[in-house]
């Protein structure tokens, strides 16, 4: 058991590391080492995410000529912040709105006018598609928000496939990349959609779990490399608390885990053999937040 001077040195510890990795994301200490060299003409900043106001604050507080400097970003509602040369419009988050839609429409016309002289500089953080909304001709903004509503309410899945398509990008812009296929169905799409120089699969024998044990071991191996490891939620399970080994090593990874809630392999061998109402021992806890352990 702790004593209490231990338990407050631990205490202490997890929020100095929660303020490193606020700190670590700040835009206000990081973009600025980032931003390309001033064009001969003018710069159009413009960009949407709930972090689009800091974003652009930072590039004002570091862009050498200000005087050159305008434009727009999008914003959620009350996440703005005071700026001088770019305005920061706030707008509907998850829920795309009418703001939203003719602050995109501006940045489209603004972003017309440019010149080969000028520089375009687009800033985007998580929550940009739906700041970023601008419907194509014939559809209204009330369909695409009634659309979404109904599609946050649904609970609806990700297809595999729709899942590996939108993580191809990342394997095929690093010609290190490293992937790690580990599971069963969640595997075996990931071995049919992406591709990497190098890949580590479980095998002929479909044996799982080693996906983050791997995963380290190729971060030790290969320290500069894009390391993508694609596991089940089953999976997971077997070797979840070497997320703490990662940490404490420093061996980064990204990791996607294919939550269906069962051991689905197992789940379609025995429907397809005894039937859907005779399914034994293949759930999982529904809804789990695997993320939130790492």
């Amino acid at each position: 058991m702790n004593t209490p001077t231990e338990d407050h040195a631990d205490r202490q510890r997890l929020i100095d590391s929660f303020t490193a990795a606020v700190a670590a994301a700040d835009p206000l200490r990081i973009l600025a080492a980032h931003l390309p060299e001033p064009p001969a003409g003018r710069t159009l900043v413009v960009g949407a995410g709930k972090a689009a106001a800091s974003m652009a604050r930072a590039v004002e507080l570091a862009w050498p000529y200000p005087d050159r400097l305008s434009g727009q970003v999008i914003t959620r509602y009350e996440h703005g912040l005071p700026t001088e040369r770019i305005d920061v419009i706030e707008a509907g988050h998850p829920v795309p709105d009418e703001a939203g839609e003719q602050a995109a429409a501006a940045i489209l016309r603004d972003a017309a006018r440019l010149t080969s002289d000028d520089l375009l500089l687009v800033l985007v953080s998580g929550g940009g598609s739906s700041l970023l909304s601008l419907p194509v001709d014939g559809i209204p903004m009330s369909d695409l928000k009634a659309l979404t509503r109904q599609l946050l309410a649904s609970g609806a899945p990700i297809h595999p496939a729709t899942l590996f398509q939108a993580a191809k990008p990342f394997l095929d812009q690093a010609p290190d990349a490293v992937l790690i296929s580990d599971g069963g169905e969640i595997g075996q799409w990931a071995q049919a959609i992406l591709s990497a120089p190098t890949r580590i699969i479980n095998g002929l024998a479909g044996a799982i779990g080693p996906s983050i044990p791997f995963a380290m071991a190729a971060r030790a191996a290969r320290p500069e490399a894009r390391i993508l490891a694609i596991m089940g939620d089953g999976t997971f399970g077997f070797h979840m608390a070497e997320f703490d080994t990662a940490c404490r090593h420093k061996l980064p990874f990204v990791a996607i885990v294919g939550n269906d809630s069962r051991w689905n392999a197992e789940y379609e061998i025995q429907k397809r053999d005894y039937g859907a109402n005779r399914t034994h021992g293949c759930e999982l806890a529904p809804g789990t937040r695997y993320d939130l352990v790492a």
